[in-house]
């Protein structure tokens, strides 16, 4: 039986290819999406894919190119950047579970789900890469009550919002309007929200007022694709507002809430460092 020494093993070396791959298959999506006509969905959500895209290209992946750069080896790696690069793959990992289950099918359907995995990868081993760093996240001597507060507000709105449309149904027997404008069989958006988004940030705003020193690293992470997604809507709005005439009324929320979120982002950087 051969035994592997995991001092041997360069986790962080994966991450960075992993996510260099998923960076690539990204950008070609992303032009793809934007320049030529893949998309089959109605003109609203192939508007919504379309302004994805562009944030994608314009502002996620160069974000993370930022980052690797600074990424050199575990011991050289700075802390900021390192959770910056974990949220824009956690960035990665959402945005694009709603491609594959949400866009109609493509030719980009291969792309979609590599994108996740390899996302995913990245993601898996570069907190393994961390977890001999974020011991000095114990030491750090702060209340973060206001920041989980805010989480929970989020968390709550968000969520309460969502689960009171799906349980319209219950008394009416009429699918929400948001769901049948989709043209999608169900509620992707709810589902994905409430699985990735909702759920996530009650659990670490609980362990965040502990002190728990994984919350403080999920955290910013968290916080990353939370202020990355109002700029997505925005942009995905305005498109679908030159190409429908919709407007969809729920923008100035989505930009508070992102204003919100990169409070909380600025200042939990500001601690960590």
């Amino acid at each position: 039986m051969i035994v592997v020494d995991k001092k041997d093993f360069d986790y962080l070396k994966v991450a960075k290819r992993m996510t260099i791959l998923a960076m690539l298959i990204s950008a070609v999506l992303c032009i793809g999406g934007i320049f030529f006509r893949v998309y089959n969905d109605n003109p609203m959500i192939t508007a919504i894919w379309q302004g994805n895209d562009i944030i994608t290209l314009f502002v996620a992946i160069p974000m993370l190119m930022v980052t690797l750069l600074k990424m050199k080896s575990t011991a050289q790696t700075d802390t900021i950047a390192m959770l910056i690069w974990f949220g824009g793959l956690w960035y990665l990992i959402y945005n694009y579970v709603f491609y594959v289950y949400g866009a109609y099918f493509n030719i980009f359907f291969l792309g979609y789900v590599a994108v996740v995995i390899l996302s995913t990868t990245a993601l898996f081993f570069g907190l393994i890469s961390a977890s001999s760093r974020i011991s000095r996240f114990e030491n750090i001597q702060y209340s973060f009550k206001s920041i989980s507060n805010f989480m929970i507000g989020f968390a709550s709105l968000l969520g309460l919002m969502w689960v009171l449309l799906a349980a319209s149904y219950l008394f009416t027997q009429v699918v929400p309007t948001a769901i049948t404008q989709t043209g999608h069989p169900t509620g992707v958006v709810f589902a994905t929200d409430l699985i990735f988004l909702v759920f996530p940030l009650f659990l670490t705003a609980w362990f965040l007022r502990k002190g728990n020193k994984w919350a403080i690293l999920a955290t910013p992470i968290i916080m990353v694709k939370c202020c990355l997604y109002p700029l997505v809507f925005m942009a995905a709005g305005l498109l679908a507002y030159l190409k429908t005439g919709a407007y969809d009324v729920l923008t100035p929320i989505y930009l508070l809430l992102g204003l919100g979120c990169a409070w909380v982002l600025r200042t939990m950087i500001l601690r960590l460092k």
